[in-house]
């Protein structure tokens, strides 16, 4: 049986790493002030876009982050394909 992945034309690969606010000496956690000032600022996230082979980076806005919306679309840069990722 061939274990490699099998990507199929259109796929899309998001290879981003999570936030993480740094942390300071000691390890405490980040004051709830950073926390929202991340939140209200939104993130980005590198995206490769397998329709034209394209990377770009995508920012994700604060109501996906926030977990008020069921899906986040936008476009290839390259050709206008839509994506959809449901959450």
């Amino acid at each position: 049986m061939d274990n490699k992945p099998h990507h199929i034309p259109g796929d899309l690969d998001l290879t981003s790493e999570p936030y993480r606010e740094p942390q300071p000496p000691g390890g405490n956690q980040p004051s709830p002030a950073a926390r929202a000032r991340h939140a209200s600022s939104g993130g980005r996230a590198s995206v490769l876009f397998s329709c034209c082979r394209v990377y770009a980076y995508v920012k994700i806005p604060p109501n996906v982050l926030s977990g008020q919306l069921s899906s986040w679309r936008f476009h290839c840069p390259r050709c206008g394909k839509l994506v959809e990722i449901p959450l």
